[in-house]
């Protein structure tokens, strides 16, 4: 998983990839992926929330990649926050944009390293976390493919309160 993701991130970066594009309704979607990780939050007795609109929210998009940013961010929500903490994934949907926001209560992100966690092969620090290790190119694959999609990505997060991701797409 780790080299096809390297091998991705690459074609990406070099503009090789094309994306297979179609209409989906992205509470269905996401709601899926949501089921796939289940067992995690389970075991790591996390609550996961989800909120969305009341009715279906179709989107553009190529599902298998775009699967990969949902599930990255998930799984690094799930890694940092500890046991009795909450997952909230969010879509929000106005006349110009759709968001899918991934919150936890996590660890949190110190200030200074908010604006690197992007770049390849950053990682929060180590000692903050404790055993959470990682390669660094998750967050970097995810934004290119965010880019890849017309989209943009940020972070917000407090220290020691948790994180906050927040995709839009047009």
């Amino acid at each position: 998983k780790l080299i096809n993701n390297l091998l991705d991130l690459t074609k990406l970066e070099e503009g090789k990839m094309r994306l297979k594009i179609k209409k989906v309704d992205f509470v269905d979607y996401v709601n899926s992926l949501l089921s796939s990780v289940k067992p995690l939050v389970d075991q790591k007795e996390i609550t996961l929330y989800f909120q969305h609109p009341p009715h279906p929210v179709d989107i553009t998009v190529d599902p298998f990649h775009f699967e990969k940013i949902v599930l990255n961010l998930l799984s690094n929500a799930i890694k940092f926050t500890s046991k009795n903490g909450r997952i909230t994934v969010y879509i929000e949907e106005s006349k110009s944009n759709i968001k899918l926001i991934v919150e936890d209560t996590g660890i949190g992100i110190p200030e200074d390293m908010l604006k690197n966690i992007f770049d390849r092969f950053s990682q929060v620090d180590g000692s903050l976390s404790g055993t959470h290790e990682g390669t660094g190119i998750g967050l970097a694959l995810v934004t290119e493919i965010v880019r890849i999609h017309g989209g943009k990505i940020k972070a917000e997060s407090e220290l020691g309160k948790g994180s906050r991701f927040i995709v839009e797409l047009k």
